[in-house]
């Protein structure tokens, strides 16, 4: 055996031992890459990367729309038979995160700067990585083609997210510039490439866990070249979000116990109508108020938008409705019989009245031809 083949079988052998190499089991979920409607945008790209770290685009602008820990609940008429509601992503921090319509993406050719978005062309698979595919046209009627690789990384025990951006048929005397922002970090150097990063704006922010570090800035890729991108991110941020939205709700009913003598409950302690109304949206996708309503579109009932019309966001409106939606009644919009819900908390009753009373009212709403007119009270 010549001295070549031995030093390739240890090479072999050390990384069947001793590499750390990505399996399905991984992942945040099977399958771990998927696409649907999140959080009112349509079509995203999700990835599970891990249980740590989910990250998603949004293909319609090239873009990388939100990286965070909490993973996605799944509703809607696909996933649970509801209708007026979507997926969302669950968690109350996220890593990266650009809501924005405007894109990420700056070409700059022979001095002259343009923003551009990259027309997405899809993903494909590579030793259980994903790979998204986008292209950049030029006015030669060539393009810019541009693969990225994003994985779930770690260091010192603290989660990361690595993107891996590759460049091809640039022409000469051309840049490519993506804007990137970046939050719960503990510092600048919690952001490292090999590209040539610009900052734009760096802060420090207090929060109950400690301070987070956030920075924004640019990065110039390399030419017809791949560029790394890695960041790694506070895990403190993130120690307080449950893995599922119930387990937040009920953390906050037992702190609100825990806070004031005799009282049994959230809606004993809190009376934040906001905070309220942002848990009601979470509690009615877990009920059956869309097979009667919707937000904006009458249906068998009232949507939600006439019922905010018609009453603001107060706390007798709120105890008064919530009484209503327990017990069911009738009267208000019709003489049809709103179904009770007995078994259903006060607290959460009064969540779910309080997200109807904040949407803003829709003085354009009307009858659609074939809904049901007699409408029950709420």
């Amino acid at each position: 055996m010549s001295r070549f083949s031995m030093y390739l079988i240890l090479i072999i052998i050390a990384c069947l031992t001793g590499c750390s190499l990505d399996d399905s089991s991984t992942r945040g979920r099977d399958p771990w890459v998927f696409r649907i409607n999140l959080d009112d945008r349509a079509r995203c790209i999700v990835l599970a990367l891990n249980d740590e770290l989910w990250a998603a685009y949004d293909p319609d602008r090239g873009a990388l729309y939100k990286v965070w820990k909490g993973g996605v609940r799944f509703r809607g008429p696909v996933f649970d038979l509801l209708h007026g509601v979507q997926p969302n992503s669950m968690g109350e921090n996220a890593y990266i995160f650009d809501p924005q319509e405007r894109t990420q993406w700056q070409l700059k050719v022979n001095g002259t700067e343009s923003m551009v978005v990259p027309e997405y062309l899809g993903y494909i698979w590579k030793e259980n990585s994903v790979i998204l595919q986008y292209a950049i046209p030029l006015n030669n009627g060539q393009a810019i083609l541009i693969e990225e690789t994003p994985e779930y990384i770690t260091k010192d025990g603290r989660p990361g997210f690595q993107r891996v951006i590759k460049t091809e048929n640039m022409p000469p005397n051309s840049e490519i510039s993506i804007a990137t922002a970046f939050q719960f970090l503990s510092g600048r150097d919690d952001v490292i490439t090999d590209g040539a990063f610009t900052e734009i704006s760096a802060t420090e922010t207090d929060y109950s866990w400690g301070t987070g570090f956030s920075l924004k800035g640019e990065v110039r890729l390399n030419a017809n070249a791949a560029t790394v991108i890695e960041s790694y991110f506070e895990p403190k941020a993130t120690a307080h979000i449950p893995t599922d939205w119930r387990e937040g709700i009920e953390a906050e009913d037992k702190t609100a116990g825990q806070s004031a003598e005799g009282a049994t409950g959230l809606a004993d302690a809190a009376t934040d109508l906001e905070t309220l109304a942002a848990r009601g949206r979470n509690i009615i996708g877990e009920n059956d108020c869309a097979a009667c309503h919707s937000v904006n579109k009458p249906f068998i009932g009232p949507s939600y938008t006439l019922i905010s019309g018609k009453y603001n966001l107060t706390e007798a409106a709120v105890d008064d409705l919530a009484e209503k939606v327990i017990a069911g009644a009738s009267g208000v919009w019709g003489t049809r019989q709103m179904t009770p819900h007995p078994n259903l908390p006060e607290n959460d009753a009064r969540a779910m009245v309080a997200y109807i009373l904040s949407l803003t009212p829709d003085s354009n709403a009307e009858l659609q031809p074939g809904v049901v007119v007699d409408y029950y009270d709420i």
